[in-house]
């Protein structure tokens, strides 16, 4: 995905001793060591800018939100010198981010007037941007997305996801946000298609009236068409997510190896994925075990991220169905010592969504215990973690919780802090992640520390409930503990 340059001229001077460059001054700074290689500045570059996810592509937070701050210092790197022009060109423009609908216009037409070749710069396009206007001006910016889709030839990324849907109640009904969906005439769709056999990754959040039409017909021949395709996020409004088309239609990526999906289980059972790794269920109904017997084989990662509880018997047949999963992250469920979840031999991370609350207090003094005592008995386990979903729950970053807070990025007595967009920052330690200002750790002191000498062991290590609320109260006596190693 980044883009080749040509070799330096200079390099050669490395291996000879770097010699000083014929015409400079006798005792000046040999120029290798003055101008750093294309690809070495580029990289250096790119560190100056936070992550993605710490970044709300959004113009609620106004002119000072962080990715208002990240897009200032994009525009200030080829200002600086003529040697960083070209290098700072390719950070400016290798994602793009549309957030108005007269910005489509205008990278149109920076396209078709610019001196300088913009559109072999652009390796991601988002739409983020909603339409409220007549449809014969809808119309006009179908023609433009068409255009810039058809210049923009190294094009790897592509995201359809209007940023405000959660503020706009009449989002759904603007057909901008469904142009690629609509009709075998909609010239757009018909570009996208063509630039689909070079894309990498595919984010759609759509709504189409012709629910049926869509499934059977568009999205299909649209997913059919990108055969490198390595990630795929694909959301459909709420109210169409419980129907299920009559004949699935038959979709064939042979690259592909992440999926987050929320959507009714029969569209992907008929679905052919054999590169599959990783599979996040963002869904508010359970995932149906159908889908794991076709595509659980080779799941190493797989992330149940909805609100029905998880049985015993359930989390059995999901790690036969997964005989090679190393990450399992599943709603609260009760956990046995002898339970069948600890069976797998390659299962090395277990995470476990939790609902904290201000409630009565109850087990805390034994949750800790409780939830590491089945591990200690099978050392493939190499940790189990609780993540605290009532204070995290974000329809954009929950189900990526996961992998951002990964759970190898941190050992034992070790805490990281993280900065989600539009959330508090988030802490991670070996054993959970939560916000930072959770109320378990509002305080260091522990007012009753010999707790865990008063556990029976035996009613500690049975079992671990986590179907009742946690309350804050529990975690307080928790936290502090906890956090004497952690900090």
């Amino acid at each position: 995905m980044e883009r080749s340059f040509p070799p330096n001229k200079h390099m050669h001077e490395i291996a000879d001793g770097a010699k000083v460059v014929p015409g400079e001054k006798a005792g000046a700074r040999p120029l290798i060591y003055r101008r750093l290689p294309p690809e070495l500045l580029l990289h250096v570059l790119r560190l100056a800018i936070p992550p993605s996810h710490e970044l709300e592509v959004s113009l609620i937070g106004g002119s000072n939100s962080g990715w208002m701050q990240a897009m200032r210092t994009k525009k200030s790197f080829p200002l600086v010198c003529r040697g960083w022009f070209e290098v700072g060109m390719e950070i400016l423009y290798e994602d793009i981010v549309l957030l108005r609908i007269g910005q489509i216009a205008a990278l149109a037409d920076t396209l078709e007037t610019s001196c300088y070749c913009v559109s072999d710069l652009i390796k991601g396009l988002q739409l983020r941007c909603l339409s409220r206007h007549r449809h014969s001006l809808v119309k006009s910016i179908w023609k433009d997305v068409q255009y810039i889709l058809d210049r923009c030839r190294r094009l790897k990324t592509f995201c359809s996801w209007p940023y405000d849907s959660d503020f706009d109640p009449d989002w759904q009904s603007y057909k901008v946000n469904t142009w690629f969906l609509l009709s075998e005439k909609n010239r757009a769709g018909l570009a996208l298609e063509r630039r689909a056999a070079e894309l990498r990754t595919l984010e759609l959040f759509v709504r189409v009236i012709s629910f049926e039409y869509c499934i059977r017909d568009t999205l299909p021949q649209l997913l059919n068409a990108c055969a490198n395709l390595v990630s795929l996020h694909l959301h459909f409004s709420s109210n169409m997510s419980l129907k299920t088309p009559h004949v699935p239609a038959r979709v064939y990526l042979p690259m592909l190896e992440d999926l987050e999906f929320c959507y009714n289980h029969a569209i992907i059972t008929a679905w052919d994925l054999p590169k599959l790794k990783r599979l996040t269920w963002n869904a508010a109904f359970p995932l149906e075990l159908q889908l794991l017997a076709k595509h659980g084989h080779r799941l190493m990662y797989l992330h149940l991220f909805c609100y029905n509880n998880i049985h015993d018997g359930d989390i059995a047949e999901i790690l036969t169905l997964c005989p090679v999963l190393e990450h399992l992250i599943i709603p609260w469920c009760r956990i046995e010592r002898d339970t069948a979840i600890f069976a797998s031999v390659k299962l090395s991370y277990l995470d476990l969504w939790v609902v904290w609350r201000d409630d009565d207090p109850g087990h805390a003094m034994a949750l800790h215990k409780s939830l590491l005592a089945p591990v200690r008995h099978f050392a493939q386990i190499e940790n189990v973690r609780i993540l605290d979903r009532y204070s995290l729950s974000s329809y954009t970053f929950s189900p990526r919780l996961p992998l951002i807070c990964h759970p190898a990025l941190v050992e034992e007595g070790e805490t990281m802090h993280h900065i989600l967009a539009g959330h508090n920052p988030v802490m991670q330690t070996s054993w959970g992640v939560l916000r930072e200002c959770h109320p378990a750790y509002a305080s260091d002191e522990d007012e009753d520390d010999e707790w865990a000498d008063d556990v029976d062991s035996s009613s500690s290590e049975s079992s671990l409930d986590l179907g009742d609320d946690i309350t804050s109260s529990q975690l307080k006596r928790l936290g502090p503990r906890t956090s004497r190693h952690a900090w």
